[in-house]
């Protein structure tokens, strides 16, 4: 974002699947005031509402780990709504992300995690819908651009 006064950093870690590595190294380095993960989400469209593609990108409000920070989910869930920009819980017991190495850092880290339901992950039949892609990068955008004030 050419636009921004804020220093953005773009991190693509490894090791997620396997211990969450790249995660810790990067943000132990980089020293971030506040992290928003961007992940993929199981989609549980045969048993009920929650995480179902098609009706927009998740934020983690709890996962097997660790619990979104509420500042920055309330910063998600606040630019979606202002853009009309459909969002669903992401509760569970299963999984982790890079979030839970990212809010341990050093003092700890404000972490959120926006994730896109997927049929079938880890499989070579995983299945996306390009609206909650396409609604995960505009809602991604818009947080950059209006980064919380004092989190």
């Amino acid at each position: 974002m050419r636009d921004n006064e804020h220093e953005i950093y773009y991190v693509f870690t490894v090791q997620e699947e396997i211990g969450l590595f790249g995660a810790v190294t990067s943000a132990y380095k980089i020293e971030p005031d506040w992290a928003i993960v961007v992940d993929i989400t199981d989609s549980y469209d045969m048993e009920g509402p929650i995480r179902t593609i098609g009706k927009g990108p998740c934020i983690t409000i709890k996962d097997a780990s660790m619990l979104g920070h509420k500042a920055v989910n309330d910063l998600i869930r606040k630019i979606a709504r202002k853009n009309k920009i459909p969002l669903q819980p992401d509760v569970s017991d299963l999984g982790a992300t890079d979030a839970l190495s990212i809010s341990i850092t050093r003092g700890g880290v404000p972490t959120g995690v926006l994730s896109i339901p997927v049929k079938n992950v880890h499989t070579m039949k995983s299945v996306a819908h390009k609206k909650d892609v396409e609604n995960a990068i505009k809602l991604l955008v818009d947080v950059l651009k209006n980064p919380p004030k004092n989190i």
